[in-house]
């Protein structure tokens, strides 16, 4: 996803200060179990445990186009993501003959089939994958240890890692491009650290090009590092309008902006707390607009729209935003629209 001055990442989040703190980046909220936060996600080692919830959906993938079930599908990414979202099943099977498109793998790879969809399991060539799929809305209890999330995208020239801790912490585990043998060490090694208490998870972004020998890498890497290793795959964000000036532009992945906030909601308890005390059964959404600068420091953050009726509550939320650190965005500046509801537990 793309934003610069007319245009906003939009996120957001549900904050109940009952047992838990629950998470949603994308509307409309719903919960899962807190499970979610204590397992290490599915990785090619894994058990097949999400196809005894439903049925293999068999996506083909040739020259000739994509078939869903043997049935011809259109190769668009929105029909595509409409017809996987009308199909019954837990995991999809991506069969990518070896001359297949590599954009038409990437589009079976990452468009969203749906919440009901738990894995994806790629075959292509010698590549063998089990690609796990992450559903926020999440419910996890405040200091309940968390899954770190290593994201992987391009910057500046080159593919960085950056993992997301309880904290947050945000790590930076160095440049790490695919396929490269003399950074492939290191980055094992750190992901192996990283992963080591928790568990992880990778968000790779990757491109048409190259596709299948970045594939070929994470295979590697993901074997290396063992089972406590899980891959999601995105693909890249579109272009920027050509309307909107370049050097404003800037890009994080949306779900690292989440992952980041996420782990920080505890910042937010005795803003909520304070108000809770004036008014128990207080709640409403408090609506953060803020801008991530070229250093990854929050500037500027205000209220956008926010609706409950504390303004002291809404004050000290939007505050709080200006101690989170993201990494650096590529090329420019990033602007966020982030909504957090407050509840009571």
């Amino acid at each position: 996803m793309w934003s610069g001055p007319r245009a906003a990442v939009i996120a957001s989040g549900v904050l109940s200060l009952g047992a838990c703190v629950a998470a949603s980046p994308t509307p409309p909220a719903s919960r899962i179990p807190a499970s979610e936060a204590s397992t290490p996600p599915p990785t090619a080692s894994s058990p097949a445990s999400s196809d005894a919830a439903g049925l293999r959906v068999r996506v083909e993938v040739s020259t000739a186009g994509v078939a869903v079930n043997g049935r011809a599908a259109s190769s668009d990414r929105a029909a595509l993501k409409a017809t996987l979202e009308e199909v019954d099943g837990a995991a999809i099977d991506v069969q990518a003959r070896s001359d297949a498109p590599a954009a038409l793998v990437l589009a079976a790879l990452t468009v969203d089939a749906g919440p009901h969809v738990t894995r994806r399991l790629l075959s292509w060539q010698d590549v063998r994958l089990d690609v796990s799929e992450h559903h926020s809305p999440s419910t996890t209890e405040l200091g309940q240890a968390v899954p770190a999330s290593i994201f992987s995208w391009h910057s500046g020239g080159t593919t960085q890692l950056w993992s997301v801790s309880t904290g947050p912490t945000v790590t930076n585990l160095g440049p790490f491009e695919p396929g490269d043998a003399q950074a492939e060490p290191a980055a094992i090694s750190n992901l192996t650290n990283a992963c080591a208490a928790t568990g992880c998870r990778i968000v790779a972004e990757l491109r048409e090009e190259g596709l299948l020998d970045a594939l070929r890498a994470w295979q590697h890497v993901i074997a290396a590092v063992g089972p406590r290793l899980g891959l999601e795959v995105k693909a890249p964000p579109p272009p920027p309008p050509p309307n909107l000036e370049r050097r404003a532009f800037g890009h994080l992945p949306p779900e690292l902006i989440q992952r980041v906030i996420r782990l920080g909601f505890g910042r937010f308890k005795s803003c909520y707390e304070g108000g809770l005390a004036r008014d128990p059964k207080l709640e409403g959404r408090v609506s953060v607009r803020f801008v991530i600068e070229r250093d990854g420091t929050v500037h500027n953050s205000t209220d956008s729209g926010s609706d409950i009726p504390d303004t002291a509550v809404r004050d000290c939320v939007v505050h709080e935003f200006l101690g989170f650190k993201f990494p650096a965005p590529e090329t420019g500046i990033v602007t966020v629209v982030y909504p957090i509801m407050l509840a009571p537990g």
